[in-house]
């Protein structure tokens, strides 16, 4: 009998739970270079505090420059580097209307 794929799977919130308490965000590495887009990450935007997004550091016309800028240095260095995402403003609360903006984000080099 052949397994599911995964469209036919349900996804259970009891299941994705347990699955994001047994990843560790701080081990997880998506690409050779993690600690260096971290630390150009904290050089560039250091009034970015990321257990509280502001909006305006992301959605104004110089932001996004200031964003692609510094996203597009890693054209040839990161697969699917130029991606957007839902992100959380404040990664305590649950995915809401209120608490869900739009980011760019950076995907694992093969």
């Amino acid at each position: 009998m052949p397994l599911p794929s995964a469209d036919e799977l349900e996804q259970l919130q009891d299941i994705e739970k347990q699955w994001a308490v047994k990843a560790n965000g701080s081990k997880l590495r998506l690409t050779g270079i993690d600690d260096e887009i971290y630390a150009d990450f904290e050089e560039t935007f250091p009034e970015i505090d990321v257990q509280h997004l502001n909006e305006d550091h992301f959605k104004t016309d110089k932001a996004k420059a200031k964003w692609r800028d510094w996203i597009n240095k890693y054209e040839k260095r990161v697969n699917e580097y130029n991606f957007g995402s839902l992100l959380r403003i404040d990664p305590r609360d649950d995915y809401t209307e209120q608490n869900t903006m739009f980011g760019m984000r950076m995907q694992a080099s093969i």
